[in-house]
């Protein structure tokens, strides 16, 4: 047996706990190798499957109530923060509280298979105001259907590999090697994948100084907020003059935007992700003069400008 195998099975529960509860809490560990691999061996018997599945749960459940009760002290600021240090470019606090709004708890049930959003999920249900102990059924829950998935795949691999000794034997001895080439692999797919993110919706910005700077000049806009109501009426704070929408109900109404003046989008996304994605579709459907207001209503009021209480959600109306 490898080294690192004969490590991993000696002290594997707590490395298995450990890992997971590091990766949930946000560092960039991806989990899926190291479930495959504890499938593997546990086809072998050298790990118990129950026992590993009960510390992955366990880990999740650990770090994701923290989450919880971070989100519901400290709100849309947590997720913002999770959201910037993902290296998921699906990571969107928009998606995530449309997630929680439309299914409730049983969004959890899938979050941790959705790129970007497992991240988000939990402090955005604190946020959301759901109840810990549903919180925990269908959190817990979903862990262990995730974490199942993993682990089964890792098992039919082990049973496989039994079958066929010179593989088995070759897989046991490079089974570290295989488990960072896996993980660097995941790794550098995100990276990949963020860097097309960006470079596919990449899209000149407006800076809160030029679009203050034009506003006292007299300058007309068309502002539109793309945050979830439960969460721009939690804020309780919003742009001067601007309008509630969600991406859809600009998209549907498109022909009732004004042509006549430039239109800005915002959302809590800290990399716009949301209001560069509606900004490339509207550009698409030929409104040239579109632009996401570069760090969302939190670089607006960084710079110090004013925001006011949130307007009634009025679609025609001028800024």
């Amino acid at each position: 047996m490898g080294t690192a195998v004969a490590l991993f099975a000696h002290h594997g529960y707590a490395v298995l706990f450990s890992y997971v509860v590091l990766s949930q809490v946000g560092l960039p560990l991806p989990s899926p190798p190291l479930l495959i691999t504890v499938g593997a061996l546990a086809a072998t018997g050298r790990f118990g499957m129950a026992q590993a599945l009960g510390a992955v749960v366990v880990a999740c459940l650990v770090a994701d109530s923290a989450w919880y009760f971070l989100g519901r002290a400290r709100g849309g600021k947590v997720v913002r923060v999770l959201c910037r240090i993902s290296m998921e470019p699906e990571a969107c606090v928009r998606r995530t509280e449309d997630g929680i709004a439309r299914y409730g708890a049983p969004f959890l049930l899938v979050s941790k298979f959705l790129p970007g959003l497992g991240l988000l999920a939990a402090p955005t249900a604190g946020e959301s105001k759901l109840r810990f102990a549903s919180f925990l059924v269908f959190d817990g829950t979903g862990a262990m259907i995730w974490a199942s998935a993993y682990i089964l795949v890792g098992r039919f691999l082990g049973r496989t590999l039994e079958h066929h000794e010179r593989f088995f034997d070759f897989a046991v001895r490079f089974a570290g090697v295989a488990f960072v080439i896996a993980a660097v692999g995941l790794l550098v797919g995100r990276l990949v994948r963020r860097y097309r993110f960006r470079r596919r919706f990449a899209t000149a910005r407006i800076s809160p100084a030029e679009l203050r700077g034009r506003m006292k000049l007299g300058e007309p806009f068309y502002v539109v907020d793309l945050r979830h109501a439960a969460s721009a009426a939690a804020d309780g704070r919003s742009f001067p003059g601007s309008v509630q929408l969600t991406p859809e109900q600009v998209v549907v109404n498109r022909d009732q935007i004004p042509t006549d003046r430039d239109v800005v989008l915002f959302c809590n996304c800290p990399r716009e992700a949301a209001a560069a994605q509606l900004t490339v579709r509207l550009r698409e459907f030929g409104f040239a003069r579109v632009y996401p207001l570069e760090g969302g209503l939190d670089g607006w009021e960084r710079a110090g400008f004013p925001l006011n209480r949130l307007n009634p959600p009025v679609l025609a109306h001028g800024a």
